[in-house]
């Protein structure tokens, strides 16, 4: 392997995975699968095969039963990721916690719990939550966009801070060490400290975060070890990556110490010839077509022109849509910059909204080496689909097609490197 930073992989492996409207073809067996941990266990176990970094837990608390389709997210994250690193050795799990609908006490315990018992196989993915549905559960909405990132960058502050605010001596089995109050009085927080988990060796839980807007960019270069970004085009990714270190370097951080790993939906086909196929599949797999364009331009705030589905759609024949539906900015310019520099068909449109790519297994190794090399991505995180336990499932078909190849190019480990995940995608030791 060369002498730069290998490239890691995460796996998404939420209820309906990464392709939600065509995770109901590969539902478990037992729709109650999803809630029994052996389920869990082995698509971890799955992603452990094939050497990747962790599991990734994305979370939306509520609940969601459309048209027969898998709910988004069920178990809590947190409780999922601590039975999931007690059960599976060796891969980490990042588990989604938002920085609105909790308490920073409470979710510096948990995350210093697991990271303690797991010997650093944990990440937090802090979310300033958007969805409406979400806060209405919560007591109300927190909704403008400048309150959400200012809350979140306070609530990460504190976080941190009483990660560190008890020193345990590792060293001495007879002492306890200090500890410091923190005496936190901010504009939404008042904490007193100190956090009752100590700090262990291996530094704190890896800070994962995701934003394409300007305050999510800030926040990641503040806080952020690992950083998840839209994956639509190379340059857009590779200029987000850029602003993130350059966010990370306004702070006084190292800015190779921030890594992005942009999402992917591998969908591996035997020969480059059945790729129009599998996209016409996907697509009518996918729903009802009116259904699928609303939902396209909810993200792209615009109206897409009506006619033809195969002609290629340029950025000026756009209309505003108002009002505009709840979409991350990061998601809605990546899709406009996707518009902007490639024309695509609407049709095209509908699958590469999803991040999916379509190819071979040297096709799709291509891809993603070629990205890690220009400096577009330090890894990726495969968005998969659930299947049962011992199905075959685009996650199977990553790790027994695609990551030979990786190998085979110098660009991919053949071990892990270390026990923490902070080890494993690279990172330095704090």
């Amino acid at each position: 392997m060369s002498g730069r930073r290998p490239l890691f992989l995460t796996a998404r492996i939420n209820p309906a995975g990464g392709l939600q409207d065509r995770a109901v073809e590969h539902a478990p067996a037992r729709a109650a699968a999803l809630f029994e941990l052996d389920h869990w266990v082995g698509r971890a176990e799955s992603a452990r095969r094939g050497l990747f970094a962790a599991v990734f837990l994305a979370d939306q608390p509520q609940l969601r039963l459309r048209d027969g389709r898998l709910p988004e997210s069920t178990l809590d994250p947190v409780v999922l990721a601590a039975a999931l690193t007690a059960r599976v050795p060796e891969i980490a799990v990042v588990a989604t916690a938002s920085a609105n609908y909790n308490l920073p006490y409470t979710l510096a315990r948990q995350f210093a719990s697991v990271n303690l018992l797991s010997g650093g196989r944990i990440g937090w993915n802090a979310v300033a939550s958007l969805d409406p549905g979400v806060g209405a559960n919560y007591g109300g909405p927190v909704v403008h966009h400048d309150h959400r990132y200012d809350r979140a960058a306070e609530f990460l502050d504190v976080v941190h801070r009483l990660y560190g605010s008890w020193r345990y001596p590792w060293s001495d089995a007879t002492g306890w060490g200090s500890a410091e109050p923190l005496d936190w009085s901010g504009r939404y927080f008042s904490v007193a400290g100190p956090l009752n988990v100590p700090l262990p060796p291996w530094g704190p839980p890896v800070q994962v975060q995701a934003g394409g807007s300007d305050q999510g960019v800030e926040l990641a270069g503040r806080f952020a070890d690992l950083v998840y970004a839209i994956g639509h085009e190379k340059a857009y990714t590779a200029a987000y990556r850029d602003r993130v270190r350059a966010a990370a370097r306004a702070h006084g951080r190292d800015p190779a110490a921030v890594l992005v790993a942009p999402l992917v939906n591998p969908v591996v086909v035997a020969a480059e010839a059945d790729r129009d196929r599998v996209l016409d599949e996907l697509i009518d797999a996918s729903g009802d077509l009116g259904e699928q364009i609303a939902g396209l331009e909810d993200r792209l705030g615009r109206h897409l022109p009506a006619g033809d589905l195969e002609a290629p759609l340029r950025i000026e024949r756009l209309e505003p849509r108002l009002p505009a539906a709840p979409v991350p900015d990061g998601i809605r310019n990546s899709l406009l910059e996707l518009v902007r520099t490639r024309t695509p068909s609407v049709k095209e449109l509908l699958v590469l909204a999803t991040g999916t790519l379509v190819g071979t297994p040297e096709t799709i190794a291509a891809h993603l080496v070629e990205w890690w090399r220009d400096g577009a991505a330090d890894g990726f995180t495969v968005n998969t689909v659930p299947g049962d336990k011992d199905d075959a499932t685009n996650l199977d078909d990553v790790v027994d097609h695609v990551v030979p190849l990786l190998q085979a190019a110098g660009a991919y480990p053949r071990g892990y490197a270390g026990r923490s995940l902070r080890e494993n995608i690279g990172l330095p030791w704090p």
